[in-house]
Parts: structure tokens; C-alpha cells; sequence
């Protein structure tokens, strides 16, 4: 919980910022088309697969045996349709996880959009730790607020050649869309809170903690999960 939270009208760039992710979104429309490409072609690799099995099989069978297992045999039929069905019904499976796996958020944006506020959550920074990633040197902070909440924050301008200009101030300021929770913008204000040491992050990227999000690594467990160094 931020320890103050105001509700007020959403501006102009805020707006635009809802515009921005709204479009590029997939609409309905564009994700029944991505699930039928995906479905086709999970389709054909199945159906590929199964060919290929089944010519094996019937080079295998045909060592040892008279029996007779090939497309133009009295069970080629039967195994023809057979593979076709199990592999439809192996592709569709196979985009319906994928969809369930694919969240559709343009619902709450466009509530988002059509109600026209933004919610100014205000958190006091009590303590910094920062790691860096060791292949380009990317920093990656994570805030502890005063209710003991741990905050992500990637400083992208680490990454440039210009360096980076990101500071952490006490008080901090995220301005969030009410019905999907997206973090519109953040801003700090107050003293510098210099991180208390740099750590480097040793863990691989699919691991890494998503950008400005809250964690649910324990503050004193951070070091121990993120830096095997």
C-alpha cells in the first residue's frame, strides 16, 4: 500500500500514453487471425512429423513382419485420417494454452480511457540496492519503501554510451491507470538515497525480475537469489 493515493484527471500525454498502448494491442480481430496462422501451422509440423513416424514405422514393421502398414495398404486409410485428427486436435490444443497464456488488457484500457483518471501513488524510499548485468552493463534498482514493499526499476540509460543520469530520491511519485494497473510515469523528489552497494546480477535474463513492478524477493534474500558471485 502507498501511503497516500490520489485520484485525479488524467492529462493529455497521460492519455496519449493509453492511446499508445491501446494500439499497439491486437484487436479481437487480430487475435483470432494470430490463432488461426498458429493453429495452421502447428497443424502442418504435426502432420509433417506424423508422415515421417509413420513412414519409419512402416519400414520397421516391414523388417520383421508380412504386415502391410503403408499409405497404399487396407490401413492406410484408417491411419491417414487418424493422423489428421489427432494432429488438429494437437494444434488447437496447442493454441488455446497459447491464448489463455496471452493476456488481453485492451478491456481495462479502454475503461481506463473512457473513465479519464489516474491514480498519484506517493511511497517514501527507505533503501536502495542496485545489480548489474554483466553482459552490457544494464543497472537494475530495487527500491524498498518505508511499508517494506520492494519496487524494480530498470535505468535503461545504462546501457548508452552517453551514461546514465538516473537518480533515487526519497519520495516517489507513480501515476497508475486504475483499471489495468499500468504505471503511467514515476518521479522522485527529495534527498538522494545512494544505493547501499552494487551487486552483480549473475542470474539468466528470463529470470529477471520484470521493470517496474513490485518483487516478491524478501529485501535480505536479494543478493542470495539475484548474485551467485
Amino acid at each position: 500500500m502507498s501511503e497516500a493515493a490520489v485520484t485525479r484527471k488524467m492529462n493529455a500525454s497521460e492519455s496519449e500514453f493509453i492511446n499508445s498502448l491501446l494500439q499497439s494491442m491486437p484487436n479481437g480481430r487480430r487475435r483470432l487471425l494470430k490463432a488461426a496462422l498458429n493453429t495452421a501451422v502447428f497443424w502442418l509440423l504435426s502432420m509433417l512429423a506424423f508422415g515421417l513416424a509413420w513412414l519409419v514405422l512402416t519400414w520397421a514393421v516391414g523388417l520383421f513382419s508380412t504386415l502391410e502398414i503403408g499409405l497404399n495398404s487396407s490401413y492406410g486409410v484408417w491411419i491417414k485420417y487418424s493422423g489428421v485428427f489427432i494432429c488438429a486436435f494437437y494444434a488447437l490444443s496447442v493454441t488455446l494454452k497459447w491464448l489463455q497464456e496471452w493476456p488481453d488488457h485492451r478491456g481495462a484500457l479502454l475503461k481506463d480511457k473512457a473513465a479519464g483518471v489516474v491514480i498519484d501513488e506517493h511511497y517514501q524510499v527507505a533503501e536502495v540496492k542496485r545489480f548489474k548485468e554483466p553482459q552490457y552493463g544494464g543497472l537494475i534498482y530495487f527500491l524498498q519503501m518505508s511499508d517494506k514493499k520492494v519496487l524494480v526499476v530498470y535505468d535503461y540509460e545504462s546501457q548508452t554510451e552517453q551514461g546514465s543520469t538516473f537518480t533515487v530520491k526519497s519520495s516517489l511519485q507513480i501515476s497508475r491507470a486504475p483499471a489495468s494497473g499500468y504505471y503511467i510515469k514515476q518521479s522522485f523528489s527529495g534527498a538522494v538515497v545512494a544505493p547501499c552497494a552494487t551487486f552483480a546480477l549473475s542470474i539468466a535474463p528470463d529470470l529477471w525480475p520484470e521493470p517496474d513492478s513490485w518483487c516478491d524477493i524478501a529485501w535480505h534474500e536479494l543478493e542470495s537469489r539475484l548474485s551467485t558471485s
